[in-house]
């Protein structure tokens, strides 16, 4: 019982000490970026599981639908993957990058709310 109370906060000074050795050793701003680039490969792997996994359990009902709202569907999530890979280039742009980038997002958005609507009408 004793050891449990006092885990978080153990996990915290973990943490704390391994921040502080970052910012302090030489080299410490490239290992800080390989750190941060593998949390977002596991993030990103994570969430590309989770998406083939949610697709392998709906295929069928995607199967039944009609072909033009799958191909809206799969265009909208299609822009919306290409959102994430282009939002440092657009938002480099300055504000019409962002402005577009804001107006694809609601154009991917919208294709799948229609999508989804029509195929529920049913």
């Amino acid at each position: 019982m004793t050891g449990d109370r006092f885990k978080g906060v153990r996990n915290v000074l973990i943490i704390l000490t391994l921040a502080a050795a970052v910012w302090r050793l030489p080299g410490g701003g490239t290992g800080a970026g390989v750190i941060t680039s593998l949390i977002n490969i596991v993030f990103w792997a994570g969430l590309v599981f989770f998406a083939y996994r949610v697709y392998m359990e709906r295929r069928t009902t995607l199967m039944s639908w009609e072909d033009n709202l799958r191909v809206k569907l799969y265009v909208s999530v299609g822009l919306m993957i290409f959102l994430v890979v282009a939002t440092a280039r657009l938002f480099g742009l300055g504000s019409m990058g962002a402005l577009l980038w804001f107006a694809l997002l609601g154009v991917s958005l919208w294709g799948v709310f229609t999508a989804v609507k029509a195929a529920r009408a049913y």
